[in-house]
Parts: structure tokens; C-alpha cells; sequence
């Protein structure tokens, strides 16, 4: 077993193309495993010890046993997309010394508590587990893989797998933190900046009434928040794309650089509407 490395992966896989093997590779988010000559050889992208395991264990064993699958399937909300992310239309590049985030607590352990599919046993063990244990056994429930077959060092066929039962349990968490920073949104009004999974920012005048009846929302739906505030926030944009980075404090108590890139959902969507309207048009 060794870690995952794009450098690793791509190195063993270029030695077996140049030696014309017969071979495969099962890819998934956390692994990647390479079959030949009848030997494996695994790549793992962290090591873990068994806790995000005997997490998912935990989840799946809980939503067999109260049949959540079954009492989730025909829910409307699971039709809606999964988002992750928004932003305020047609928002211009913006620098505040600080911006108001926020973040629902344990969103998604919560979600699966609120609407029956854990135990309260279940969502302590969850809650007393590192962030990145938790995600991964949550993560685990929409767990899928791709498998690449190669003959002679040629890729002949690529089989994606099918998702299983738990993945609707896990887009059913992710629709749910979805709708809840939609209606979010909607409280916030020209204060709203973006939201990010499953929390929100604002900006800092932010009136407090508003404040509190986003907090209200979420407290109503059972999930616990918390109000953080980050500091020399700047939002950039490169044609349709939004560049967001600001100071956040660690755990630790110090300030860390969070920097990333999205795209600006409005304008993605609207050339997406315009490239459908014209290829129904086309067909006329």
C-alpha cells in the first residue's frame, strides 16, 4: 500500500502501458488500485485509522435499520440539483477588512438525525470524530469507481460503477444544507456575498435583525450554528470566474490564508440557458 500521488499513480501506469500489459485500474476518491499479472497494487490518498470506517459502518447499519432509503425516495427535494455553492448575481469585485460567516454545525450528521436516518448514538460517534474522519464516513455513502481496462498497454473500455443504495442518503443531506442556504439567502438580500456547502457569508453591515432570522431558520430546522467572522476578505473576477480569499482562524488560534476559485453560478447558468434554448430551436 503506498500514498496516493498523481507522480506514483502515473508512473506505474506508464511502466505497464510501455511493457504492453494486460491490465486495470479502479479508480475512486479515495483510492486507486492497479490489477496485473494477477498482483494489486494500492494507492491510497491519506491514511486513516479505522475511526471514518466504523463511522460509515455505523451509518449504513442505522439507515438499513430504520429504512431510510425507503422513506426518503419519493421526497421531492431529492429531484432538486445539488448546488454546493452560489453566489450574489452579477457581484462585482469586492475588498472588506472582514465579512460575517455563518456555518451550520455537523450539517449533514444532522440532517441524517433530524429526518430519522441515524441514531442519537450514531451522530455522537460522528460528532466526536476529526473533520476529516467525518467527512469520509459520510463521503463513503456516495463512494463510486472507475475502471479502466487496458489490453497490451491500450485503454480498450472504461466501466463506471453504479452508485449504491447510501448515496441517496448522502445527496438527501446535501439537498437539505442546500435548501437551507437558499432560504438563507433570500433572509440576507443585498447583504448576501456567497455560500459555500454549508455556510454563508455576509457582508459586514450586515443588519443584526438579519443576522437573527437566519439563525432563527436554521435553529427552527434543528441545526446548531455559529457566527465567525473572517478578515481582509477580497473577491476578484476573471471572466467567468470568482476568486475569493480571505484570513480564517484556525483552531489553534491562528490566521490561515483560505484562497479558492469558482465559477459565478449566474452567468454559468444563463449561458446555459441560452445554449439549450438554441439547440431546441435547432431542432425545428
Amino acid at each position: 500500500m503506498q500514498q496516493r500521488t498523481t507522480q506514483a499513480v502515473m508512473n506505474a501506469i506508464r511502466f505497464l502501458k510501455l511493457a504492453r500489459q494486460d491490465f486495470t485500474v479502479k479508480q475512486s476518491t479515495y483510492t486507486t488500485i492497479i490489477e496485473a499479472n494477477g498482483k494489486k497494487q494500492k494507492f491510497i490518498q491519506q491514511k486513516r485509522d479505522n475511526t471514518s470506517f466504523i463511522g460509515f459502518n455505523k451509518i449504513k447499519k442505522d439507515i438499513d435499520e430504520f429504512k431510510f432509503i425507503e422513506q426518503i425516495q419519493n421526497e421531492p427535494i431529492l429531484r432538486n440539483p445539488s448546488i454546493y455553492y452560489a453566489n450574489r448575481p452579477y457581484i462585482e469585485p469586492v475588498s472588506y477588512p472582514t465579512v460575517i460567516n455563518i456555518d451550520l454545525t455537523n450539517a449533514y450528521p444532522t440532517t441524517l438525525k433530524q429526518t430519522g436516518g441515524i441514531s442519537t448514538k450514531t451522530f455522537n460517534y460522528l460528532n466526536h470524530q476529526k473533520k476529516t474522519d467525518k467527512l469520509a464516513s459520510l463521503g463513503m455513502l456516495a463512494a463510486r469507481h472507475d475502471k479502466f481496462i487496458y489490453e497490451k498497454g491500450i485503454l480498450k473500455n472504461v466501466e463506471s460503477s453504479e452508485p449504491s443504495k447510501y448515496a441517496a442518503a448522502f445527496f438527501y443531506c446535501v439537498k437539505w444544507v442546500d435548501f437551507m442556504m437558499l432560504e438563507a439567502e433570500k433572509i440576507a438580500g443585498i447583504d448576501f456575498l456567497y455560500f459555500w456547502v454549508d455556510g454563508i457569508y455576509l457582508n459586514p453591515m450586515t443588519p443584526p435583525p438579519v443576522i437573527d432570522e437566519i439563525l432563527n431558520l436554521f435553529f427552527e430546522f434543528g441545526y446548531k450554528a455559529k457566527i465567525e467572522i473572517v478578515e481582509d476578505f477580497h473577491l476578484t473576477r476573471r471572466d467567468n470566474l470568482l476568486e475569493i480569499n480571505f484570513l480564517k482562524t484556525t483552531f489553534k488560534k491562528k490566521k490561515k490564508r483560505k484562497t479558492f476559485q469558482v465559477p459565478d453560478r449566474t452567468i454559468i447558468e444563463n449561458q446555459n440557458k441560452i445554449i439549450t434554448q438554441y439547440l431546441n430551436n435547432s431542432k425545428k
